[in-house]
């Protein structure tokens, strides 16, 4: 009886495992200053002056469904929008787990002094759980690549 007990039980953790969200979007993200990303739809917000002399990228801080915008320069910062928030960010624990269990705030979220292995958990303005890792900044362009994971709600 005590090992149908304890097989039963083992049984039903494994199921619990399984039953975690599918992975809705996942990829690569690069920014500019004040560039927008939004995490549900994969996108970024990049705009071409198709009037200049010679095509110039001009990227915007909004455009509806963003999730956040980057602010570059000396110090680094990732700005909520539309309803979207940042969890604080705990180095070491990664995972859909961590962030559906995070708290999350609506401010900003300074990302200069960061860790390159630092997880930053945010919860979307469609209300998805999503990671963010930050691959590289190339301060010359103003560039910062990111990876990240949203999952299904």
């Amino acid at each position: 009886m005590r090992w149908t007990v304890a097989v039963c039980a083992l049984i039903s953790l494994f199921t619990l495992q399984d039953a975690s969200p599918r992975i809705h979007k996942q990829g690569k993200i690069d920014l500019y200053d004040a560039g927008a990303a939004d995490l549900d739809k994969d996108r970024e917000s990049i705009t071409v002056c198709v009037d200049c002399e010679e095509p110039v990228v001009q990227p915007t801080d909004s455009f509806k469904g963003s999730d956040f915008w980057f602010q570059s320069g000396r110090r680094r910062y990732f700005h909520p929008q539309y309803g979207a928030r940042f969890a604080k960010v705990n180095y070491g624990a990664t995972g859909y787990s961590y962030c559906a269990n995070a708290v999350y705030k609506r401010g900003s979220i300074r990302i200069d002094q960061l860790p390159s292995d630092a997880q930053i958990c945010v919860r979307t303005d469609e209300g998805r759980y999503a990671a963010i890792q930050i691959i590289r900044y190339i301060p010359e362009s103003g560039k910062l690549s990111i990876s990240y994971t949203t999952w299904e709600k």
